[in-house]
């Protein structure tokens, strides 16, 4: 089995198809150190320099970014969207966003309509999300999701997916951090499934710990 992170390099890799002729740098830029993002750096670097490619750590936004290396490299890749606001602001090399939401993704392009970037987004269609649930736990009725501010337009797509696939959606909508205890009980109460949407209020480092807690606590 492809670990997750293995297949997200693999898939940048093979979508920017450098071949190892071309071999280039390619400076990384993380949102924080460690956890998730460490694991994706760890797996680029192995797949890249199997083809021949230089990864380098070009810094976070908290330690402060390395200019040289991130004008010198070829490419350069943001791993969450405060690395890519962070990478947009002092340099315009070619980008590539990844562990970042569409809309996300979206909001920082318009910001930054001179920014030759692209992005390997987080969000998987409505119906594939549905369509796994109801393979993995098929006798489950009710799906809840807590919606926050950048994910709130997905209301209405999600209701529709889960209506064709013949589940109720239990949502909650969320403005601060300090909805989410409320917001979470009322729909671990109801629902018989929890499922993740990639939004910056839902799935910070706190918030994972509080649904994770709550999931158990419901057997969700």
């Amino acid at each position: 089995m492809i670990r997750p992170f293995r297949l997200l390099a693999l898939s940048l890799l093979s979508a920017l198809w450098i071949p190892a002729a071309t071999a280039h740098e390619i400076a990384v830029v993380l949102s924080q150190q460690g956890g998730a993002y460490q694991a994706f750096t760890e797996a680029l670097r192995t797949l890249g320099e199997r083809g021949g490619h230089r990864i380098v750590h070009a810094g976070t936004p908290g330690e402060g970014l390395d200019q040289q290396l991130i004008n010198r490299a070829a490419l350069v890749v943001a791993a969450g969207s405060p690395a890519l606001e962070a990478v947009l602001q002092g340099s315009r090399r070619p980008t590539v966003a990844v562990m970042i939401a569409r809309n996300q993704f979206e909001t920082i392009r318009q910001r930054n309509p001179e920014a030759t970037v692209s992005a390997i987004v987080l969000d998987q269609p409505a119906e594939r999300q549905l369509a796994l649930v109801r393979t993995v736990l098929p006798d489950a009725t009710r799906v809840g999701v807590l919606f926050g501010p950048a994910t709130a337009t997905l209301e209405s797509a999600l209701e529709g997916a889960a209506a064709n696939a013949g589940v109720r959606l239990v949502g909650q909508r969320l403005t601060t951090a300090n909805d989410l205890p409320q917001a979470l009980e009322r729909v671990l109460r109801s629902a018989d499934v929890l499922i993740a949407l990639p939004d910056p209020l839902v799935s910070s480092p706190t918030a994972a710990r509080a649904i994770l807690l709550g999931s158990y606590r419901y057997q969700r």
